[in-house]
């Protein structure tokens, strides 16, 4: 019997358990509906006043009552006074005054070239990220110079920064990303997971920014942080990678060096020797070498 009392207090508590709990889903499900009735009757309240708002310029014959039963007379003084008296002018102070309203509503909301926003490249703005990642298969042949110049460009300067070398390829859409303060957000993208970069293919027509935009990526990869343009530590990678583009893009060869022999030919054949046939030494000699002007010099000296 007192087994029996103790398996029948357990149902009850179970029962008044699962009761309780049954309630208290339906006292939720009726708080929602009410807040949604609550919200659904201040929205048709709010339709209903627009709905009244009567935004219809009055008629001809309405404006001239209007104007005639208007008292002049305190507007001797200054008479341009009486024009704000006028119905239109009273629409448009309403209409101005709507707006300033909506203005401060936005007044938190940034915007978009403003002095506090992080800086952007003309490219990424006018070019924003499509959501998705879309791969170009095939390199078309006019950009492939480019594209090797960056492959081997992005190389070199992550091994000289000592940072991981990705593998890159070239993207029709990029995917959306959370680079906020990346003046390139819109420009590339970089899998951590598979170490791939992705070049917008826009951006492998002119070598001398596709250089820069390289020289940008390196020094993120460098840091391993691609949201901050402000970060000291990129920014000491990013000069550190625009040291060495410049160094290569400068590097000097050897004066007998076969490249420097023809280029000394060139300018033989198609700067000093027309300069030289063409301009007679008595009206100057200008686009000549220094040391021949200095040859020309020494040998129009007068004997003594």
């Amino acid at each position: 019997m007192a087994d029996l009392n103790a398996q029948k207090d357990i149902l009850n508590a179970k029962y008044a358990d699962r009761h309780a709990a049954h309630r208290k889903q339906i006292e939720e499900r009726l708080r929602a509906r009410q807040a949604q009735n609550a919200q659904k009757a201040q929205l048709e309240a709010e339709l209903s006043d627009l709905n009244q708002l009567d935004f219809s310029l009055p008629s001809e014959e309405e404006l001239r009552e209007q104007v005639m039963q208007l008292d002049v007379s305190e507007y001797a003084a200054n008479p341009l006074a009486i024009l704000k008296e006028l119905p239109v002018m009273k629409s448009i102070q309403e209409f101005e005054k709507r707006i300033a309203e909506q203005m401060t509503l936005d007044a938190n909301k940034p915007v978009k070239g403003a002095v506090e926003m992080p800086f952007i490249d003309v490219f990424d703005v006018e070019n924003p990220t499509d959501g998705e990642l879309s791969v170009v298969e095939n390199c078309p042949d006019e950009l492939r110079p480019n594209f090797e110049m960056a492959t081997r460009l992005m190389d070199e300067l992550c091994s000289r920064v000592n940072a991981q070398i990705p593998t890159l390829l070239i993207a029709d859409a990029l995917p959306h990303t959370s680079y906020s303060h990346n003046v390139f957000r819109n420009s590339y993208f970089f899998d951590a997971r598979a170490n791939l970069g992705y070049i917008h293919i826009s951006r492998m027509r002119e070598p001398g920014q596709l250089a820069l935009i390289i020289a940008h990526f390196a020094a993120h990869l460098k840091v391993n942080e691609f949201t901050n343009d402000s970060d000291l530590g990129f920014l000491s990678a990013f000069f550190e990678t625009i040291r060495i583009l410049l160094h290569l893009s400068a590097k000097t060869t050897s004066v007998n060096h076969s490249r420097a022999a023809a280029d000394y030919d060139l300018l033989e054949a198609r700067v000093y020797g027309p300069a030289l046939g063409y301009q007679p030494i008595k009206d100057g000699i200008v686009n000549l070498r220094y040391d021949r002007k200095r040859e020309l010099a020494v040998a129009e000296q007068p004997s003594r």
